[in-house]
């Protein structure tokens, strides 16, 4: 019966879900679609979206590669599901027993919009029966190795399993934890995609404001291309129906990627001693299976003390997350970005892209009226961890 499913799931396609980050989510059409080698249907409702007519074997692909978004969901069953006994029948059109290792650890979401089965928690509790009975552990959801999504939308049920089973952004290069208000790294990487979106690479990468690296990792991750290769602890790496030669095939394309030529300059800044020793150990662990050198990489302190810089820069790129919100006095943050502005054009070099982040939208005006000649400014503005950002994005 394994066999017969795992013949059936990979001969078909399915429809997957994207949880994006609030950044140019446009882009990921296109990205997708440069991954697939082909055209496919993709619908954006808010900010996921739902891609149609992908193999099992190119999910794979996609979350090794996705980089900007939180997670991808195979949507493993689908179906009409206005009463009870439809929902638990829906159930049964992929047996999780078939997919998933004996006695995994499960956590179940669920939601449910505009249908007739709309307590959301009764139906976790039919859920939770369906998958205990198959001989599965239930367990919190942030601590599941494997996550169901449970969708209901006007009726329509989409059961859906995590590809990454914790969330694709955590890539596995951090040792250590991280400092006071991190970005996500999908998030990271989604304002440095729409940053360099017309310029791809760059030769040097300066970041004043480092903190336990995301900026300056997620930066290379985009310029040299790389797969999400520190991590091996996806969740559809233990499927039954996990092609292992694919998987083989997918693991040694990451090794060669990671071997490939791509050092960058990079000059970081941070201020705080004990902030330095984090970025230390997650450099370590970030170069380490790149196989490549890492003595590009200078570290130095005070951003606004800084005053030799070298000859050569070429092309800079300088992705900006300051102190802000109760790190910084009200008072003080419209000079504090007007500084940093000045600082930056200082910095010799061909071309300088970049963005800088703020919760204050005069302080982001007084940074954008102090930076000299830009030859292109754009907005965006968007929610993170329940707090209105505005990122500014600049080119000079």
């Amino acid at each position: 019966m394994e066999r017969v499913y795992r013949r059936k799931i990979l001969g078909r396609e399915f429809e997957a879900i994207l949880l994006q980050s609030p950044v140019a989510m446009e882009a990921e059409k296109v990205h997708v679609a440069k991954l697939l080698g082909r055209e496919v249907s993709f619908v954006q409702q808010g900010m996921r979206a739902r891609i149609q007519g992908v193999r099992f074997r190119e999910l794979m692909e996609l979350s090794l590669e996705l980089h900007s978004c939180r997670d991808l969901l195979w949507v493993f069953a689908q179906g009409k599901a206005s009463s009870l006994d439809r929902f638990k029948k829906i159930w049964q059109q992929l047996p999780l027993s078939l997919v998933l290792p004996p006695g995994a650890r499960v956590g179940i979401r669920v939601e449910s919009s505009g249908s007739h089965l709309y307590h959301e928690g009764r139906l976790t509790k039919v859920a939770e029966s369906i998958l205990m009975a198959l001989g599965f552990q239930v367990v919190p959801f942030q601590s599941a190795c494997h996550r169901v999504y449970v969708l209901l939308a006007n009726d329509i049920l989409s059961l859906c399993l995590s590809m990454g089973g914790k969330p694709l952004y955590r890539r596995g290069y951090r040792q250590t934890g991280v400092v006071a208000a991190p970005l996500s790294e999908h998030l990271a990487y989604s304002l440095i995609r729409k940053s360099l979106s017309s310029q791809g690479r760059f030769d040097t990468l300066v970041v004043p404001f480092a903190g336990s690296g995301t900026l300056m990792f997620e930066s290379l991750i985009f310029s040299q291309n790389l797969p999400s290769g520190w991590r091996k602890d996806q969740a559809f790496r233990e499927f039954f129906c996990t092609p292992k030669p694919t998987l083989n095939y997918l693991d040694g394309q990451m090794v060669k990627r990671f071997q490939a030529e791509g050092t960058q300059n990079i000059l970081a800044f941070e201020r705080c001693q004990n902030t330095q020793k984090v970025l230390l150990e997650n450099v370590e662990s970030f170069f380490k299976p790149l196989e490549r050198a890492e003595s590009s990489f200078v570290l130095e302190g005070d951003f606004f003390s800084y005053g030799q810089w070298p000859e050569g820069m070429g092309e800079v790129f300088i992705p900006l997350n300051p102190p802000w919100g109760k790190r910084l006095p009200r008072e003080k943050i419209t000079a504090f970005y007007e500084a940093i502005a000045f600082k930056i054009n200082e910095i010799p070099a061909r071309r300088k892209t970049g963005f800088i982040l703020g919760t204050s939208l005069p302080a982001l005006k007084s940074f954008q009226k102090a930076i000299k000649n830009p030859k292109s400014i754009e907005w965006v503005d968007f929610l993170h961890s329940g707090q209105k950002l505005y990122a500014l994005f600049f080119s000079v």
